[in-house]
């Protein structure tokens, strides 16, 4: 049985070869034949193919940006519509305010501080693996982006009391 197997392969392998060769003066005179048009043809199918896949690929980046887009729109209508619904709920404009600060500042330094982070370590070769870079950038810029929030109300409340006592100040001297 196997010395049948070793002759089909043997048979096989002798056709594949025999069969494989071809004359080389006809494929000369099929290739001349051609001529320079045959060449130029084949040019402006690759190059039509090319453009093709070129336009393809321009589409596809473009809906992905457009993805995106529409994905940070409806992420930034989220966080706003939030904040309004909780100033509702406190019936405060003030409170909705502070509400929308306390969700874009920290989240927005949070971001800002693991991207300086990155940056910092490959300019100055820090050798800081990506989990401690990612845990030490986005904590830092939370953390300065919540001081940075209480700073700014602190800060507006006091401009609008002042504004607020010399505007009804200015009101009752006239």
């Amino acid at each position: 049985m196997k010395r049948h197997h070793l002759l089909l392969s043997f048979f096989l392998l002798c056709t594949n070869l025999l069969l494989a060769q071809a004359d080389s003066t006809q494929l000369a005179t099929t290739v001349a034949e051609e001529g320079p048009m045959h060449a130029i043809g084949l040019g402006v199918i690759l190059i039509s193919f090319s453009l093709v896949f070129l336009a393809a690929f321009t589409v596809l980046v473009i809906l992905l940006l457009a993805a995106a887009m529409v994905f940070l729109a409806l992420a930034a209508a989220g966080v706003v519509s939030v904040a309004t619904l909780y100033g509702f709920q406190k019936r405060s404009f003030s409170a909705g305010v502070k509400a929308l600060m306390w969700m874009l500042i920290p989240a927005a330094a949070a971001t800002v501080g693991w991207l300086m982070l990155w940056l910092l370590n490959d300019a100055f070769n820090w050798q800081l693996s990506s989990e401690y870079k990612m845990l030490i950038g986005l904590g830092g810029g939370f953390l300065s982006g919540a001081l940075l929030t209480v700073l700014m109300i602190r800060i507006g409340q006091l401009l609008l009391r002042s504004m607020m006592k010399s505007w009804s100040s200015a009101r009752f001297n006239k």
